[in-house]
């Protein structure tokens, strides 16, 4: 069936607490044989299907899921409905589909692409989620810019749309460096940013500013603040071990306590001001755009992830009474 679900314009009361979890399937020698997909949504429904070991699942957005699968010969990109407990399949001809995500209004999926038959690169594409032409939105980074710091080849590509839609963080990394683009979808051609600096992973957009993880080699790291008109950054937070941003903008961050515990930390980004909302459960972190599992939030909130769970939303906005709020 075609998905349904809420109109355009943002989360809604109805898909809030939207959710989706990625279990790996293993064989009797512990190598990955595929995964499970489970996602749920706020009225206690849940379906679950099996995907190949090349799958990528973002979201979700609006009540919608995207995974992107290959299974060596064929790319499909399932939009699967969690309020529908249906999904519509697009195949990708000629090409192998990695990191999908929703693009504006849902209308469209943003999908990483590589040549079938060599892997090469082929940029960001718009895919009509009516199953149309593709055209492509912004080309592979040049080989000079990724020789400038020190990436042979990219291991992996991460996508980040900011909440007013307006603006797309495309991240090229290896496992030592990354380059990050940010391009403005409202310009024709698209202006472009590129952050060359030192960072690491892809946290979210605070108005003008991008939050990544600076370049580490584990956990703590730093949490960084790329202003994208000077290009500089600014440590807002040194040795967390993990970060969120929320929809409208508010910075949590996880800090380590003595005894393996860890609090919440909520960061004004204008004023510096430090609020801390609490200890977090144990094997609990905020939730970034890339992981195993992730949950539609109120615009004032973040989600949470779990070892071993369903992700839950921590909420901020107003203050939690309690620090989570386990879902169905």
């Amino acid at each position: 069936p075609t998905p349904g679900g809420p109109t355009p314009g943002g989360p809604t009361v109805d898909t809030v607490g939207t959710w989706w979890s990625q279990r790996p399937d293993l064989d009797g020698t512990g190598s990955l044989t595929g995964w499970t997909l489970t996602v749920g949504s706020p009225r206690a429904l849940t379906m679950s299907m099996a995907l190949p070991p090349e799958t990528i699942v973002t979201g979700p957005y609006r009540g919608r899921v995207v995974a992107a699968s290959d299974d060596g010969t064929r790319s499909t990109v399932r939009i699967v409905d969690a309020f529908g407990q249906c999904s519509r399949s697009l195949a990708v001809d000629g090409a192998i589909a990695r990191r999908t995500i929703l693009g504006p209004d849902g209308d469209v999926v943003i999908a990483h692409l590589l040549d079938r038959a060599t892997r090469r690169d082929l940029g960001i594409w718009y895919v009509p989620s009516d199953g149309t032409g593709r055209t492509v939105l912004l080309m592979p980074l040049a080989d000079v810019v990724l020789r400038s710091v020190g990436i042979d080849r990219v291991w992996a590509t991460d996508m980040e749309l900011s909440a007013d839609e307006t603006r797309l963080a495309v991240q090229s990394c290896d496992p030592q460096a990354c380059v990050t683009r940010v391009l403005d979808l409202r310009s024709r051609p698209g202006l472009m940013t590129t952050i060359d600096g030192e960072h690491g992973a892809l946290i979210g957009f605070v108005g003008d500013r991008l939050i990544t993880q600076a370049s580490c080699s584990g956990l703590p790291c730093d949490i960084l603040s790329w202003d994208l008109l000077t290009l500089r950054p600014t440590t807002i937070e040194a040795g967390a071990i993990g970060a969120g941003v929320s929809r409208d903008g508010q910075i949590v961050v996880a800090i380590p306590d003595l005894g393996g515990t860890a609090s919440a930390v909520l960061i004004d980004l204008g004023t510096g001001q430090r609020t801390s909302i609490g200890a977090l459960e144990p094997g609990a972190m905020p939730q970034r755009g890339s992981g195993t599992s992730g949950i539609e939030t109120r615009p004032g909130d973040v989600g949470l992830s779990h070892t071993g769970g369903p992700p839950s939303i921590l909420a901020i906005d107003p203050p939690a009474t309690s620090n989570w709020e386990i879902q169905p």
